[in-house]
């Protein structure tokens, strides 16, 4: 499973459900993010990296639920 998320202009109560959704993800989902990373437990940042956008550049993180 992925789940692609574009977080630029999320507020942080949005972000604290998308953390949330996420943890309730099937183990070994992957997640691609645009501008901030989950920060729920059981979620694993596999590699970070800056790409330029049409806005300017954005951090990308790439993260994975842990297996059980």
């Amino acid at each position: 499973d992925l789940v692609f998320v574009h977080a630029t202009v999320f507020e942080n109560a949005l972000m604290e459900q998308v953390n949330q959704y996420c943890a309730r993800c099937r183990p070994g989902t992957y997640f691609c993010l645009v501008s901030r990373p989950l920060r729920a437990s059981g979620i694993e940042l596999l590699q970070e990296m800056s790409l330029q956008m049409d806005w300017g550049r954005g951090g990308i993180f790439i993260q994975q639920r842990e297996q059980i």
